[in-house]
């Protein structure tokens, strides 16, 4: 998919009007990345590891890798239930959320999108020292780049993995069947048969 547009606005001033890139190149992706980058600007959004995605593509594998701050993770960790930005932004903020028209090619919504995102990283400010946030914000590129480029698999390991646990229950039936008292007419067990199980327990007075 292509990026119709890109919006910012500064956070020390939710004022200040928003800056939108109209049909960005994959140059002024790079650019706006490397400015960040030279600026040390504090990058929020919500739900990032969506938007990373498409930078990160769109960029050619040139974008910065920031630990940045995601109002969505915050709403999550506060306990919300709807995650949205427009049901937050309506809930928690005066911006008009869900009431705001028109459409994602509109650069007024998306302008508006960016604000009530600043507003809400203010709302939840107090939970960015939070121990298990400061931890999942670090996921968040680390995400956006797994979703692109998938997991690398080595085949090998798990086929060892899987062997060792088959033999590890192979000897845990072994033993399980040198200890329990089957009931009498019962030739084998099934293990994953809960009244089977209660009924060798019970047979051998546990």
């Amino acid at each position: 998919n292509d990026i119709i547009s890109i919006g910012i606005v500064n956070l020390d001033d939710l004022n200040d009007a928003a800056q939108i890139l109209m049909e960005p190149s994959k140059e002024d992706i790079q650019e706006l990345g490397r400015q960040l980058t030279i600026n040390r600007c504090t990058v929020v959004g919500h739900n990032l590891q969506f938007d990373l995605r498409f930078l990160i593509h769109h960029s050619g594998w040139k974008w910065p890798r920031f630990t940045p701050h995601d109002t969505m993770i915050m709403a999550h960790l506060a306990g919300e239930e709807k995650l949205s930005l427009k049901h937050l932004t309506t809930y928690h903020t005066n911006r008009p959320g869900s009431r705001m028209g028109g459409t994602v090619e509109d650069p007024l919504y998306l302008a508006e999108d960016v604000k009530s995102t600043g507003e809400l990283f203010d709302h939840y400010y107090p939970m960015t020292n939070a121990y298990i946030y400061q931890h999942l914000r670090k996921l968040v590129p680390v995400m956006a780049s797994v979703n692109l480029r998938g997991v690398y698999v080595d085949r090998r390991v798990i086929a060892e993995s899987h062997k060792h646990a088959e033999d590890q229950v192979e000897e845990l039936l072994g033993r399980m069947y040198q200890h329990a008292k089957i009931p009498a007419g019962a030739t084998e067990i099934n293990w994953n048969s809960t009244q089977q199980v209660a009924a060798v327990l019970l047979n051998s007075g546990i």
